[in-house]
């Protein structure tokens, strides 16, 4: 008796198939879908595909931000703690969620490297609450960021 082998995948073949849009995530062994490159080509494509993603892709910013930026309502797949996000949650509002934007005003924001005069302002509009004036100043400075 022969037993039929399943067709080895190449990695490299499953890349280049999704990239061009020919194949989804859906439709791959599920073992691609903990491979962060696979996940990335494939959300790229098609931001449904964070759906199928392992948890721990479903909570990488870098992944989330490319799902949302081809489709932002990829990010209802993303994990709580992201969904949760203000500042990812703003710029998917926004329609302008990607890598670079976020991580120069999050940067800013945790490192707490503010422009003084922006964020004294947010703050006197906030009445003294800091999570409220961040918010504020994060909605500015994305405008700039977005203008220049």
């Amino acid at each position: 008796m022969f037993w039929k082998r399943k067709p080895v995948i190449k990695r490299s073949d499953l890349l280049e198939k999704l990239k061009s849009g020919d194949f989804e995530l859906i439709k791959m062994p599920k073992e691609f879908w903990k491979d962060q490159e696979v996940v990335l080509a494939a959300v790229k494509q098609n931001g449904k595909s964070l759906q199928c993603a392992s948890k721990d892709l479903q909570a990488d910013r870098e992944v989330v931000l490319a799902a949302v930026t081809e489709f932002k309502h990829a990010l209802d797949y993303a994990s709580k703690d992201l969904q949760a996000d203000p500042l990812l949650l703003y710029l998917v509002s926004l329609g302008i969620a990607t890598e670079k934007l976020y991580v120069a005003v999050y940067e800013e924001v945790e490192n707490k490297n503010y422009d003084k005069e922006m964020f004294g302002q947010a703050l006197k509009e906030a009445k003294g609450k800091i999570d409220e004036a961040k918010n504020i100043y994060i909605e500015r400075r994305v405008a700039q960021f977005r203008r220049d």
